[in-house]
């Protein structure tokens, strides 16, 4: 039996190998320069994720575990203990998120930033991808596009509903946000359609809200349903919501955050 190149060769180009390379160095430096301290976390533990709807792979054997999902846990438990502001860049894995836009294992980059609002995270974070940008632009001008070269864009969660003419999202019953779903994605079956308010934004967001948002520029979504963000602080300005933000290019979503929630009672109240 004899294999041709394209059954032994990688499937990445060099040129993306030295891209990436250079981004991840790109990450060091601008975390450094602000003094967050990079460290890293185990991969396997015998712990696993919290949220319900991310699945953890399993390693079987004596010394068996879980593959970590994200380094969340095990740099909260460094920050408990009186770690600084830090990073990691590190691999994650999650069974069953195998498409276009998700592989089982994957790099991920998590920070934290202590004594920082989310409001100081959401803007690091769009100094940090421009940045990043930036520095591929200038090394590989024929490789790197300048997608992020406009200002960021913010919108609320509520507000985002608009541009598929919802209005007033938070407030409304599990009838009308079933007959929404309905009438918006037909090929769903009226009779089983969830009675979980959430699990109905869910539909109409994902469907309908993402595809439209970060078409022109990066799109920062923010406030989200309190409901929907157990981990992170009531929003003070409007306390339907919780100070979290999720990025948006293109439609596909390209990171996450929180300002964290610390009330231990409240967290058990969630």
């Amino acid at each position: 039996m004899t294999a041709s190149r394209e059954d032994w060769a990688p499937t990445c180009q060099m040129e993306v190998l030295k891209i990436r390379a250079a981004a991840l160095a790109t990450v060091r430096e601008f975390f450094d320069q602000r003094d967050y301290i990079e460290v890293e976390t185990p991969l396997l533990s015998a712990d696993t994720v919290v949220d319900a709807h991310i699945d953890p792979m399993i390693v079987h054997g004596p010394s068996g575990g879980f593959l970590q999902t994200s380094p969340e846990a095990a740099m909260k438990r460094l920050l408990s203990a009186g770690m600084s502001s830090c990073y990691q860049i590190t691999k994650a894995f999650r069974a069953g998120e195998t498409g276009q836009l998700h592989n089982p294992e994957f790099t991920i980059v998590e920070w934290y930033g202590v004594g920082t609002t989310w409001n100081d995270q959401i803007s690091l974070t769009e100094q940090l991808v421009q940045h990043v940008q930036n520095q591929l632009g200038e090394r590989f001008p024929a490789s790197v596009t300048d997608v992020f070269a406009e200002p960021f864009r913010r919108v609320t969660y509520e507000s985002s509903f608009e541009r598929i003419g919802i209005s007033g999202v938070l407030e409304m019953s599990v009838p009308v946000l079933q007959r929404e779903v309905f009438s918006r994605l037909p090929e769903f079956n009226r009779e089983t359609l969830p009675e979980n308010r959430d699990d109905l934004l869910n539909m109409l967001l994902s469907d309908l809200v993402e595809p439209r948002l970060g078409m022109e520029c990066g799109e920062f979504l923010t406030s989200y349903p309190l409901s929907q963000a157990a981990l992170a602080q009531r929003n003070q300005t409007d306390p339907r919501t919780a100070c979290r933000f999720e990025l948006y290019r293109q439609g596909v979503e390209l990171c996450n955050g929180y300002h964290e929630l610390v009330d231990a009672d409240e967290l058990e109240r969630r």
